[in-house]
């Protein structure tokens, strides 16, 4: 097994995204980077892939009825964002 911390982007957008990354990767933060927001995390670079859905919502947007995990805050465009991963059973 082989620990790394990798980088993962995200778009600021309202629509869910879906992230291939190993499994049982560990969220650490999400912050802005050259303009662009990045999730870092931490993986097994030898694990078997799998697919993470992740959601943004504005401060003040409703959110969903899904099972979510809080990854981080951005602050962009006059606005903050919340970062989460939807957990899908």
């Amino acid at each position: 097994m082989s620990k790394e911390i990798w980088k993962f982007s995200v778009g600021i957008t309202s629509k869910e995204q879906k992230i291939i990354m190993p499994k049982a990767a560990a969220f650490l933060t999400v912050q802005m980077q050259q303009g662009l927001a990045q999730i870092w995390a931490v993986v097994d670079t030898e694990a078997e892939r799998e697919e993470k859905t992740i959601r943004v919502y504005a401060t003040g947007e409703p959110l969903s009825e899904e099972d979510r995990q809080y990854i981080g805050t951005v602050q962009i465009w006059d606005t903050v964002w919340h970062v989460f991963e939807i957990n899908k059973h």
